[in-house]
This record gives structure tokens, C-alpha cells and sequence, in this order.
């Protein structure tokens, strides 16, 4: 005859189980709430505009995103970049759009540098976390292979200058 789990031991790890499974939950429910009033610096993903090819920076592009972050070492994670033939009015209206369904504000944004003089500069918060878009059809020079009838969009993560 095989050893079977007694029922009390049985119990005792369904028991275990429910309390995994309960604090689990616990924890998610207290994630959410904390990252809804704001204690957590969790940024939503930003959304991926389905027109654009992705892109690389030219090195006067890492220097120009470099000294927006005034000394802080940046991370690559915290920058996108595409290329698309849509124009920049089309792109900051999708980003606006997308970002003010999950929460984010508009915020001000003013970068003067002559390098991007004709880009479209928006910033978006949320929480403690938020996005700086920068969008221009003209060729500043700081990504790679864009072709003439192509418009750029960089998305920096963070807060900036």
C-alpha cells in the first residue's frame, strides 16, 4: 500500500498555499494603489508609433541628448528613436493621444538650442516619471539614415533642463 499525505498534512499545504496566494495578492493589490497615488516612479511603457522605422543617433545626436541630462549619466533604455514619412504634427497628435489616455500631463517644455530650432519639443509627466518628445522633419544631424522625406521623433525618459 502506497504512503499517502495525511489529511492533516494535506491540509497544512493547502493552508500554505492560500497564504502564498493571498499575500501574493495583498502585494498586487498595494502595487497598484501605491502606483496610483503616486509612491512608486513606475513610467507606463511608452506606446510604438506603427508608422516609424526605428533609428539610431549620430554622435552629434548622443552629445546633443547628452547635455540635456545635465551631468546624469543616462541609460540606454531611456531613449527611442524612429524614422517616418508621417510628419511631426501626426506623431506629436498620436503621442499626445496615447499619453493622455494613461494619465500623463501635458507639461511646458522649453529646450533652446539651435540644433533642434524647428523640432516640435513636448514633455509629458506622470507621478514622478515622464516623457520629453522631440519631433522635427528637418535634418539636424542627429540620426542616422534619415532620408529627405523622412521626419524624426526622439523620446527621452526622465526629467530634463
Amino acid at each position: 500500500m502506497a504512503n499517502l499525505p495525511s489529511v492533516s498534512s494535506s491540509r497544512r499545504i493547502v493552508k500554505i498555499i492560500q497564504i502564498i496566494l493571498g499575500g501574493l495578492g495583498l502585494f498586487g493589490i498595494l502595487f497598484v494603489v501605491g502606483n496610483l497615488l503616486g509612491v512608486f516612479n513606475i513610467t507606463a511603457p511608452i506606446p510604438v508609433y506603427s508608422n516609424g522605422r526605428t533609428a539610431e543617433l549620430t554622435l552629434k545626436g548622443n552629445q546633443f541628448i547628452d547635455s540635456l541630462y545635465e551631468g546624469n549619466k543616462r541609460e540606454a533604455s531611456t531613449i527611442k528613436v524612429f524614422l517616418t514619412k508621417d510628419s511631426p504634427e501626426q506623431v506629436v497628435k498620436f503621442y499626445t493621444d496615447q499619453l493622455s489616455t494613461l494619465g500623463f500631463k501635458l507639461a511646458p517644455t522649453t529646450i533652446n538650442d539651435p540644433v533642434i530650432s524647428e523640432a516640435t519639443v513636448l514633455s509629458f509627466s506622470k507621478n514622478n516619471g515622464g516623457y520629453v518628445l522631440i519631433s522635427s522633419m528637418g535634418s539636424d544631424g542627429l540620426v542616422k539614415n534619415q532620408s529627405p522625406d523622412e521626419s524624426y521623433t526622439i523620446i527621452l525618459e526622465g526629467s530634463f533642463k
